[in-house]
């Protein structure tokens, strides 16, 4: 460890202790790790519905209408939703499936997904910041969105232990019994 634990009865020791805690067969931390990529999941969903029915999406206000105006800026838009959608879903399948798995692989895909969920909503309200967005959904893509991938993030690494550890009584050698 670089910097050791955190003193003992500090905020940051008691979030340790809550996400290193058990919650049924998982600990905390990764329970909120796949929340925060659950919360990903469904916006992920809403940009596969854009990719699929663009006008359809500026309709129900899930994408920005003033880019249905220009149809240049449209296809901009378009092109970067294909890019999130193609490579994020499956990665974010992948951890869903991997952490439930506690399949080693899916802390660093989780980490993966994490960070960017981190990131996009620092992006997008800075994008909206003068454009007329209200407080609320400032406030929701800030501190909802990138603050549960943040915790969740933080909760993979207090629990990077038990993800390469196999479950008790599995043996991925062993044929299936029937």
């Amino acid at each position: 460890e670089i910097l050791g634990e955190p003193s003992p009865g500090s905020m940051c020791s008691l979030l340790l202790e809550f996400l290193r805690s058990s919650c049924g067969p998982y600990r905390c931390g990764t329970g909120v790790a796949v929340v925060a990529l659950l919360v990903n999941l469904v916006f992920l969903l809403g940009q596969l519905y854009s990719l699929i029915a663009w006008d359809s999406a500026v309709e129900n206000h899930m994408q920005e209408y003033r880019f249905a105006t220009n149809r240049g800026r449209a296809r901009q838009d378009w092109g970067i939703c294909i890019a999130d959608t193609l490579w994020q879903l499956p990665l974010t399948l992948l951890a869903l499936f991997g952490l439930g798995a506690r399949l080693s692989f899916a802390y660093s895909v989780a980490m993966m997904v994490l960070s960017l969920e981190v990131y996009w909503p620092i992006f997008a309200v800075a994008q909206r910041w003068g454009a007329g967005a209200s407080v609320g959904e400032l406030v929701l893509l800030l501190i909802f969105v990138s603050g549960l991938a943040l915790l969740g993030i933080v909760g993979l690494a207090a629990n990077r232990d038990d993800l390469h550890k196999p479950r008790a009584g599995y043996d991925p050698i062993a044929p299936p019994t029937t």
